[in-house]
């Protein structure tokens, strides 16, 4: 978010709040899992593990923006965007 600055010599600053952060969202469509997050920053990447406590998060192949579908047939697993 750019606001006016309120500095002597500033024109603007720039601020991150936490509401423009990512959410994540996982639908079914038919035989596969649609995962997305709004707004669809393409700075973060989607990674996933099969159980938690996670020992270990991978990237999910073919995951560059969103949406991402996915087979249900790839089984159970857990999802994470990470920037």
């Amino acid at each position: 978010v750019i606001l006016p600055a309120t500095g002597p010599g500033q024109v603007f600053r720039l601020t991150q709040h936490d509401s423009l952060d990512p959410k994540l969202a996982a639908t079914v469509s038919g035989t596969n899992l649609v995962i997305s997050w709004a707004p669809p920053w393409p700075d973060y990447t989607l990674e996933s593990a099969s159980a938690m406590p996670a020992a270990s998060w991978e990237r999910v192949p073919g995951a560059t923006n969103s949406p991402v579908t996915l087979p249900l047939s790839l089984g159970p697993g857990f999802f994470r965007l990470r920037k």
